[in-house]
Parts: structure tokens; sequence; C-alpha cells
């Protein structure tokens, strides 16, 4: 029978809940107690030791993974708004990409040996590569933030140029299919094809024509939505959008 005593001081959770619940899921009928801040755990060596390792990688790669990325993120030059969805865009990635089987590992060899784990510790010294992962995530995301930031600025200041402009042509429609290209049609049904509808070249274009009115046909099934949110924020108040 292996004893262990598992405890953090860092982490703000109810660990003998957060651990009993861990233990339910990977089938693992053990005893588990509190003790002295600490939970208790016993089990038999073999099949029972490899699933409290299961259960413990879950807790370290899933539960507090979630601590250490706020932690990174919060630390970032961003607004709240933006760190939460820096926040949730890290936490994707690192879930999409997480490498698990070498903590389940560290954590089976672990625990045939020592009778304590310091969660905190154990993420800061046998964790090594997992916070690099957590912390290219958080950066990545943290990027995507801020590139997000200055495209919505840029939006801003061509809806405020358009606004000064006086309409070139009375009105244009577009409409995107779902292979990324789009037909141009202007108001005297002169049609224009292009390949690719990337959102900079379209909306530059568009700035440039001053449209009256500007009718959006959105045909992509979903993959044309940030190119009519850019011309929706752009041309507001003489863009129509119809999917």
């Amino acid at each position: 029978m292996i004893n262990c005593m598992i405890d953090t001081q860092k982490y703000d959770i109810d660990l003998e809940k957060l651990l009993s619940r861990r233990l339910a899921q990977c089938g693992c009928a053990c005893g588990v107690g509190a003790c002295n801040g600490a939970v208790s755990v016993s089990v038999r060596e073999g099949e029972q030791l490899v699933r409290l390792a299961d259960a413990l990688m879950l807790v370290l790669c899933r539960d507090l993974q979630y601590f250490e990325l706020a932690r990174m993120i919060d630390e970032l030059p961003l607004s709240l708004p933006e760190k939460q969805t820096a926040l949730a865009s890290a936490l994707e990635t690192a879930h999409e990409t997480e490498r698990t089987q070498p903590v389940r590992d560290a954590l089976v060899s672990y625990l045939k040996t020592e009778k304590r784990l310091n969660l905190e510790g154990f993420v800061q010294f046998r964790m090594r590569d997992s916070l690099r992962d957590w912390h290219d995530c958080a950066e990545r995301a943290a990027a995507e933030t801020l590139v997000r930031r200055e495209y919505t600025e840029l939006l801003g200041a061509l809806s405020a140029f358009v606004r000064t402009q006086a309409p070139r042509v009375a009105e244009l429609s577009i409409c995107i299919h779902p292979d990324g290209s789009c037909t141009l049609t202007d108001d005297s049904d002169a049609c224009i094809e292009y390949v690719d509808c990337s959102e900079d070249g379209i909306v530059s274009m568009l700035v440039g024509m001053a449209p009256a009115r500007l009718t959006v046909y959105d045909l992509s099934g979903g993959s044309g939505r940030r190119l009519t949110d850019a011309l929706r924020r752009v041309f507001a108040g003489r863009v129509k959008v119809y999917r």
C-alpha cells in the first residue's frame, strides 16, 4: 500500500473535492481524506497507482493550467476584456497541443518513491516543458489580441474617413461565395469577379469607391463573417448585409 500526502499553498482550490472528482473520473477507488491542510491518498501499487497518476495529471494539466495561464496573461499590458479573450484563446490552444504522457510518467515514477507531493513544486521543477508550452500559448494569444486591437482601431479610422467623403458611386453590391471568391456589381449591373476576397483588399477598394449604399450578400456559410463584420463597421449607416 502506498500512502501519499498531497498539498498546495499556491492554488486557491478545494483540493480534496477536486482530487476526489478526478479520481472518480479515472476509476480509482481509494481512500481520500483531509489531514493538516493536505489531502491523504492511499492506493495499492500497480493499476491503482497508475490511475492515481492519471487523476493527478488531470489536476495538474487541466485544472492548474488555468491558474498558470491566467497568471501569465495577467502580467501582460492588456485591458481586462482583452485579458479575458486572450485567456480563453490560450486555454483552447493549450488543450489542443497538450502533452500529458510525460507528466503521467513522471507522476508514476515520483509516487513510487515519495510520500508527499506539493503541486506547485511539481509544476515548477518537473513540468518545465509544460510551463514553456503554456507560456508560448499565452504569448501567442496576447499577440493575436493586440493584432485584433490594432485591426479594430484601423476599422474605426476607416469608418471615420468614409463619413467625411462624398459618395462616388450611388450603389454597390458584393456577393461573397462559398469558395472564398466574390462578385462586385455596381448600379449599372457591371460585374467584377475577385478570386481572393481578403478583407484588406476588398475593404480598401470599397473605401476608395465610396458607395452611397452598399449591399452585401454573404453566401459563404460563415467563412466570410470577418469580411462582413468589417464592412458593417466601416460603412455603418450605408450597408445592409444578407446571409
